[in-house]
């Protein structure tokens, strides 16, 4: 992680109360500074715009979401390491490799690209649109609709990639969810104005 985030310096710390005393912490140093401060990420001005109040009430949730999808990820991914998924088969040699490393230009892509990896979540996404236009109940989980099947497909392939790739898919998805709740055009008073975001 290559800044601070009210949900990553809290993370080291011992248990819950701790992680969410650190974090606000960080939210005092980032309101101490003036939030129009160039040198302060969206996500800084945003998310330090929040009262101390609020973030003491938001903080401890994103830490237990972080938490939860990083279990997620990581037993989804250890049971697709188990089937070889992320090994060539002829070989047995293993093809997880490091997003960042790609981000940063140090390497190129493994042999499991991320334009493969996206077109079969999409394609999960697409069955889920299909089962639910067709109202269909899975034809292998017979007693499941079909909707919620191919989702649950799609979250499989979604997680199992942030851990093939060392994607930080959980830490991204608790720092957008502090991220969310403070942004002002996600409000139900700048949603329900013209040109708001409705869905």
């Amino acid at each position: 992680m290559s800044r601070d985030t009210i949900l990553g310096y809290g993370i080291g710390a011992p248990d819950l109360e701790a992680r969410t005393q650190r974090s606000i912490e960080l939210h005092r140093k980032w309101h101490s500074l003036k939030l129009d401060n160039e040198k302060l990420s969206p996500y800084e001005k945003t998310v330090g715009s929040l009262s101390e109040q609020r973030l003491a009430e938001l903080a401890p949730k994103a830490i237990e979401l972080y938490e939860a999808l990083q279990r997620v990820i990581d037993i989804s991914h250890a049971l697709m390491l188990e089937r070889g998924w992320w090994s060539d088969l002829e070989t047995g040699a293993d093809e997880r490799w490091d997003y960042t490393e790609v981000l940063d230009g140090v390497k190129t892509e493994g042999p499991k690209t991320v334009a493969t990896m996206l077109a079969n979540i999409h394609g999960e996404v697409s069955e889920a649109w299909e089962a639910h236009r067709q109202r269909l109940h899975d034809d292998k989980l017979h007693h499941m609709p079909g909707l919620a099947v191919e989702l649950a497909d799609a979250i499989f392939r979604i997680v199992d990639t942030a851990g093939g790739i060392k994607l930080p898919l959980a830490q991204a998805y608790a720092d957008k969810f502090m991220f969310n709740a403070a942004r002002p055009d996600h409000s139900r008073k700048a949603r329900a104005a013209a040109g708001g975001k409705k869905v």
